[in-house]
Parts: C-alpha cells; sequence; structure tokens
C-alpha cells in the first residue's frame, strides 16, 4: 500500500508509477485529511509506502501532525517500508521527521528517497522555464524507474539528513510556518467564474462557495497552493506576485 499527498500532482505522479510496477494500491491522504478518516489498513500488503512532498526543508506539517495520530491496521513484521520524497531543491530533514514518526509506531524504515521535481512554490520563487520543467519531470521518470527496481528488489537505502537541515528546519518552523498556516493571505479576482473546484479539493476544508465565489475560512491551511494551481482561470492568488506567475500540474496525472 502507498499513501501519498499531493497538491499539484507530483507526488501522486510517483506513487502512481510505483504502485504499477509493484503492483499495489495507492490511498490519497489528501481525501483521508479532508474526511477526517484516522487508520490505515494495510492489508497484509508486502510493502507499505509513503510518498510525500516536502515543503520548507521537511515533511508538510499538516502531513505531520496527521502521521502522529494515524492508526496502522494489518501491517506484517516482514512489511518493506519505504518513503519517498518530491522536492523542487532539497528533502532537508524529511527522513529524520518521518523516521520519527514511525519508530513511536514500533514500524522500521527501510528506504527513503527523493525525487527532485517541478517546483510549485510561486509565492516565494519564479517557476522554471518550460524547457527546465520538461528536463525535469524526464530526469524524474529516470529516477522513478531506478528506485522501482531497488524496491522490487526490497534493497535497504537509508541517506541520513544532513545537520545543517536541522538549523533551517528549526528557523523555519519558528519564524516561517506559522504565517504560512493561515488563509490571510488568498484572494480572489473577478474573473472567478465560481465552479467550486477549490473548495472540492481543499484538503484542510478551508474553502466555501458563498455568493459564487471561494472564501476562506480559519481552518489551518496545509499550504499546498492546490486551490492556486489548479484554478481553471488562474483567478486564485496567494500573494500579489501568483497574479503574475504561471500555474503548474503535473502532465502525466489526471
Amino acid at each position: 500500500m502507498i499513501y501519498y499527498f499531493s497538491a499539484t500532482g507530483n507526488s501522486k505522479y510517483a506513487a502512481i508509477k510505483i504502485s504499477n510496477a509493484l503492483n499495489i494500491k495507492t490511498v490519497s491522504l489528501n481525501i483521508y485529511l479532508k474526511e477526517h478518516i484516522f487508520e490505515f489498513d494495510n492489508e497484509n500488503d508486502d510493502y507499505l509506502g509513503f510518498v510525500f512532498p516536502t515543503y520548507d526543508y521537511d515533511i508538510p506539517y499538516v502531513i505531520k501532525d496527521y502521521l502522529k495520530e494515524v492508526k496502522i491496521k494489518n501491517l506484517k513484521k516482514d512489511t518493506f517500508v519505504f518513503s519517498v520524497f518530491t522536492c523542487g531543491e532539497k528533502t532537508g530533514s524529511s527522513y529524520n521527521s518521518l523516521n520519527k514518526l514511525l519508530i513511536k509506531k514500533n514500524i522500521k524504515l527501510s528506504s527513503f528517497y527523493s525525487i527532485k521535481m517541478v517546483d510549485n512554490s510561486i509565492p516565494w520563487f519564479k517557476p522554471a522555464p518550460d524547457e527546465e520543467k520538461k528536463n525535469s519531470l524526464i530526469n524524474a521518470d529516470l529516477k522513478l524507474d531506478e528506485i522501482i527496481i531497488n524496491l522490487l528488489n526490497k534493497k535497504q537505502i537509508i541517506k541520513p539528513d544532513k545537520k545543517i537541515n536541522f538549523l533551517f528546519k528549526f528557523l523555519i518552523n519558528k519564524f516561517f510556518v506559522p504565517t504560512q498556516k493561515k488563509t490571510k493571505h488568498f484572494y480572489v479576482l473577478n474573473n472567478c467564474i465560481g465552479c467550486g473546484l477549490c473548495s472540492k479539493i481543499c484538503p484542510m476544508n478551508c474553502i466555501n462557495i458563498k455568493n459564487d465565489k471561494p472564501n476562506w475560512n480559519d481552518n489551518i491551511c496545509a499550504s499546498c497552493l492546490s486551490c492556486v494551481h489548479r484554478c481553471p482561470k488562474e483567478a486564485i492568488q496567494y500573494n500579489k506576485k501568483t497574479e503574475k506567475r504561471k500555474r503548474y500540474y503535473n502532465p502525466f496525472v489526471d
């Protein structure tokens, strides 16, 4: 079984490609978060996989909090546990965070991988040129092929996080993450057509449709930016910078 979280399709694509090769199921944590489901049933599968994006040098904070509460049943003693993190540049201290969470559940992480893919952090960084995005997806596919071979052979590969990443993680968690949990940064332009897609895909139920326009409540935001990237009219903005920046969604997933 593979449990994944994905806003712009990168982690979803990786999870589906791996699941097809290993002949195992995938479960979207976006749906589990939205519907408040706190139990994993691994169905005595030979694999247990976690596929997440990296946010701010770490696991997405909503996923970290969620994994603290979730219960995992029907997990065999010899189940091969692995994780694959997609990132724009680096995975930071994601391995350490996930490993600590799993240890508390008496689960051993056997393999940890990272894949550099297209960065979707357009409120803070300019998007890459189209050709660079294309090359990034090609290289990611090659890396995925290598990962799949290792997983089929149940090869144990762990590369510990660098110590400097813990400092970055501490500073980001202290000064940056608290502001991202708030929804005050979002607003909508007049070209919104009131389709409701943003409300449907928000994993934290932060968006309500009122008078055919999205309104953001005080729920904790996942900072996934799915509402920004997937709005069909590019009407949803996070800040002024996003108004002029190109959106992204992995072209190989629905």
